[in-house]
């Protein structure tokens, strides 16, 4: 009896749970993890974050960029800007 209530109560909450495909998002977030097996916090700095780090400045829509570096990973969190490109002012 106990497994048919949750058979039943668990296909009821399937079909009556709602999902969301694209939830609202307050700062949009791109995250770049790279790994380098053995180098040091100094190398994965130089080699590779700041590599990372100049090509990704170039990109439209960044906003604010941070990075972490440790031994053999290196992490960068870009935060993007939420305005359409559509609406962004153009340069002249």
């Amino acid at each position: 009896m106990a497994l048919l209530c949750l058979i039943v109560f668990g296909i009821s909450s399937v079909f009556n749970a709602t999902l969301e495909q694209m939830p609202d998002m307050d700062q949009p977030m791109m995250i770049i993890m790279a790994n380098y097996s053995g180098a040091s916090p100094e190398d994965m700095d130089e080699l590779v974050t700041q590599l990372i780090e100049d090509q990704v400045s170039t990109l439209e829509g960044v906003k604010s960029m941070s990075s972490t570096t440790s031994e053999g990973r290196s992490m960068i969190m870009l935060g993007m800007i939420t305005t359409p490109i559509w609406m962004r002012p153009t340069a002249t």
